[in-house]
């Protein structure tokens, strides 16, 4: 258990890095290397963070093993910095399709956390998932922009920092949006974390 949070964690800092790997080491090494560590650290993520995996992670694991296969053949640095794009509009997708579903994504997630939804909750939260389709299109649009129109330190600047900045201050304002929705709605969300 404790070598898996390890290994959880050195993955996760790793594919934060990885921008910033690319940004230096696209000069001395080939993109093969580069789409071969991509490709290592999703199968990593895939076995040590998802205990019950479903179809969709292999889907993905397919989808970034033929991107890095593409990127091989090619041999295109300019490829490898459409990683983020894909990376983006895949999340964008599972959100997305989620709505289709009689649960959200999110809602998902606060029930296999034991959370109670009620319906309140619920509106909220299929809104919210909208809201996370929007943004991470947006993203994937912003990731493209910097891959096929500006430097690769902007491109790391962006997708190794920006990027994250731009998440962390969304979830932090829907955090204090949740916290007064909650005051709002108080009887509907007691049982709702």
């Amino acid at each position: 258990m404790f070598v898996r949070k390890i290994v959880q964690i050195l993955l996760s800092m790793l594919l934060i890095v990885f921008p910033v790997l690319l940004y230096f080491g696209l000069n001395h090494y080939s993109p093969l290397l580069f789409a071969g560590i991509l490709f290592l650290i999703m199968s990593l993520r895939l076995w040590f963070f998802i205990k019950k995996r479903s179809a969709h992670h292999y889907y993905m694991l397919v989808v970034i093993g033929l991107y890095c296969a593409l990127v091989v053949v090619m041999d295109s640095a300019l490829l490898l910095l459409y990683y983020p794009v894909l990376m983006n509009i895949y999340a964008a997708l599972l959100f997305g399709l989620s709505l289709l579903e009689e649960n959200n994504l999110i809602e998902q997630f606060a029930r296999l956390a034991g959370k109670v939804v009620p319906i309140h909750a619920q509106r909220y939260m299929r809104v919210l998932t909208k809201i996370w389709v929007f943004l991470l299109m947006v993203n994937a649009t912003a990731s493209a922009y910097t891959a096929c129109c500006t430097t690769v330190a902007f491109w790391a600047l962006y997708n190794g920092v920006l990027s994250y900045l731009f998440f962390a201050t969304f979830i932090l304002l829907e955090i204090v949006y949740r916290a007064y929705y909650k005051r709002r709605f108080n009887e509907g969300f007691r049982e709702y974390g």
